[in-house]
């Protein structure tokens, strides 16, 4: 085999498969960058929600009141939960979702904390689709 045919091939081969290694990373490992979305588990009393949230001001003011608290992790997910999400475009992508999990008087509480994201110029939207929003 021609030597030169085999160091092509050997740099073909390391170019694809660099890529694949790099796309490896532990979750830990990677930058701490405000401007990448966020994953957090907030609970209160027996209400547990999941917010993911991207460049957002004051977000956990407003999700955990004067008793909750989050810890930014993942949560798993059930099908067809209870979620809004709201953005803003000022220079920059601003967003957040909120999921529901568990506790009562979902509905309730999820309103007062789109109109508090509403107030901050934020536009939010819901599943319509979801019978709970109906």
């Amino acid at each position: 085999m021609n030597l030169s045919l085999l160091g092509s091939c050997l740099i073909a081969s390391s170019l694809i498969t660099l890529p694949l290694i790099a796309q490896m990373n532990n979750v830990d490992d990677l930058p701490n960058d405000a401007t990448q979305m966020k994953t957090w588990y907030c609970s209160q009393g027996n209400q547990g929600v999941l917010v993911e949230v991207k460049m957002v001001n004051d977000w956990q003011e407003i999700i955990e009141g004067n008793s909750g608290q989050c810890v930014e992790q993942l949560v798993n997910i059930p099908d067809n939960v209870p979620q809004f999400s709201c953005e803003s475009d000022e220079n920059q992508i601003n967003s957040i979702t909120v999921i529901w999990l568990k506790g009562n008087e979902a509905k309730t509480q999820m309103q007062k904390w789109m109109t508090a994201f509403q107030q901050q110029k934020m536009n939010c939207t819901v599943d319509q689709t979801n019978s709970f929003w109906q």
